[in-house]
C-alpha cells in the first residue's frame, strides 16, 4: 500500500512547515496554559490555539456547561433555544454596536455575511479591506493567494494601507463604496483619529463600517476594540475567544441594518449557527470573563513579558496580542531556541486567564538569555542585537 499522507491541517496556520523544524509535529492534548506533545512533553503556550483559548484549555467553567447542555438539552433543534436569546442579550450588553445578533460557526461566515449585508444596504458592489477576513473567495480576491478565485471579483474589492486615510479618502472619491472592513488594530495602533475618520466617511458617503473583532473580543479593557478605542461600526464580526475554543461566531450590528437579515431580506442561513455547544460555551465563557475582569488580567500578563524582554526586544500590537518585532528569520531563530525551553511562540503571542504572571516574568528571563546567546548569530550581515536595534 503507498504510504502517502492522506491528511493535512484544516487550518492554514496549522501547518508545520510555518514553525521551525524542531517544533512538534502534532499535539495530542492539552491543559491550562499548557500543551502537550505525542513524547509527553509540555509546553507554554502562547500561539493559544490561534487565538480562540482566552481562560485556558480545557477550562472547567466552560467544559461543565457544554457537558451539561449535552447531556440534559442537546446540540441543534428544529427550531430555535431559548439560550440562544441569552447569548445575544449578553453580546449586546457587551458590544456598542450591537443591537441585534446572528449566530453562525466561522468568522469568515459572519464577515462575509457583512459585506453582503452592506452591499444590499448600498446598492453598491466595491469592499475596502484591511487585514485578513477569511478565506471566502471575495476576500481572497484582494491578495496573493487567489488561485481558482473568479477575477471578476477583483472588481468587487480593494485592499488599503492601515492608518493610510488619504487613499481611503480617494477610493471613496473614486468609487461607490458599499462599506469599508477592518481589524481595528493589529500590529499597528490607529493614527490619532484614524478610525474616527473612517467612522466619518462612511457617514458622509453612506457607506458602512464594519469592525472585525474576530480576534480582539473579549480581550480588550470594555471587552471590544470599538469600545476601547471610542469608535462605534454599523457591524461587528465576532468568534474565537467568545467561546473558548468551541465553534461558534456571530455578526452584530445595529438594528436598522441588522433586520435585513429576517425573511425575505438579505440571505444568511447556516445550519449549525446556534448549536448549543457553541452557544452554553460561549455564555459560560462571557459570563466568566465578565465576572472575574478577564481583560484586564490579560493586559497584566502582556505587561510582565514586554518588561522582562523589553531591553533587547520589543513588541508591537497591545499587550493582550503582541508581535515580535523583528524579521522573520530572526524570530525564527528565537523560536527555535525557545522550544527547547519548553516555550511555544508562533505569530502572534496570545496569552489567557491561566497563565501566571511569574510564567511571563520566567519566560522574559528566557527571552533575554536566548537573545544574549544568539547575540553574534548573523542575519543577513547583521548580528541579532543589531536586527533589534534597528527596528
Amino acid at each position: 500500500m503507498s504510504n502517502f499522507c492522506r491528511y493535512t491541517p484544516s487550518t492554514a496556520s496549522k501547518q508545520i512547515a510555518r514553525f521551525p523544524a524542531n517544533y512538534p509535529a502534532e499535539i495530542v492534548s492539552a491543559k491550562g496554559a499548557y500543551i502537550k506533545d505525542k513524547e509527553g512533553r509540555k509546553y507554554l503556550d502562547f500561539c493559544c490555539a490561534l487565538g480562540p483559548i482566552i481562560l485556558g484549555y480545557r477550562f472547567d467553567e466552560v467544559d461543565n456547561a457544554v457537558i451539561k447542555a449535552i447531556r440534559d438539552e442537546g446540540t441543534v433543534f428544529t427550531l430555535s433555544h431559548p439560550k440562544e436569546r441569552a447569548l445575544a442579550n449578553i453580546l449586546c450588553e457587551m458590544i456598542p454596536c450591537a443591537e441585534m445578533v446572528r449566530f453562525a460557526q466561522n468568522g469568515k461566515d459572519v464577515t462575509e455575511a457583512a459585506i453582503r449585508l452592506a452591499r444590499h444596504i448600498t446598492s453598491n458592489e466595491l469592499i475596502l479591506s484591511f487585514s485578513y477576513h477569511g478565506c471566502s473567495d471575495v476576500f481572497m480576491a484582494c491578495t496573493k493567494a487567489d488561485k481558482g478565485v473568479p477575477q471578476c471579483l477583483k472588481l468587487t474589492i480593494t485592499d488599503f494601507d492601515y492608518n493610510d486615510i488619504k487613499t481611503v479618502n480617494q477610493l471613496f472619491e473614486k468609487h461607490k463604496v458599499a462599506g469599508v472592513i477592518l481589524e481595528p488594530h493589529t500590529i499597528r495602533r490607529p493614527r490619532e483619529n484614524f478610525l474616527s475618520e473612517l467612522r466619518a466617511l462612511c457617514d458622509f458617503y453612506g457607506a458602512l463600517l464594519i469592525f472585525d473583532e474576530v480576534v480582539s473580543f473579549p480581550r480588550y479593557p470594555q471587552f471590544s476594540a470599538q469600545a476601547y478605542f471610542g469608535v462605534t461600526p454599523d457591524l461587528c464580526c465576532v468568534s474565537k475567544g467568545m467561546a473558548n475554543g468551541y465553534p461558534i461566531s456571530a455578526l452584530v450590528g445595529k438594528k436598522k441594518y441588522m433586520e435585513w437579515l429576517r425573511d425575505n431580506g438579505v440571505f444568511f442561513s447556516t445550519t449549525f449557527g446556534g448549536n448549543l455547544v457553541g452557544v452554553s460555551a460561549a455564555i459560560a465563557t462571557l459570563n466568566f470573563i465578565k465576572e472575574h475582569n478577564v481583560p484586564e488580567y490579560l493586559w497584566e500578563l502582556g505587561a510582565a513579558l514586554k518588561v522582562e524582554a523589553n531591553d533587547k526586544m520589543r513588541f508591537n500590537g497591545l499587550k493582550c496580542r503582541q508581535f515580535m518585532k523583528c524579521e522573520d528569520d530572526v524570530r525564527q531563530k528565537i523560536w527555535q531556541e525557545m522550544i527547547k525551553q519548553d516555550v511555544f511562540f508562533h505569530v502572534p503571542i496570545f496569552f489567557n486567564y491561566s497563565m501566571t504572571i511569574e510564567e511571563m516574568i520566567e519566560t522574559g528571563r528566557k527571552l533575554d538569555q536566548t537573545i544574549a546567546s544568539l547575540d553574534t548569530t548573523e542575519i543577513q550581515g547583521h548580528t541579532i542585537s543589531e536586527v533589534f536595534k534597528k527596528v
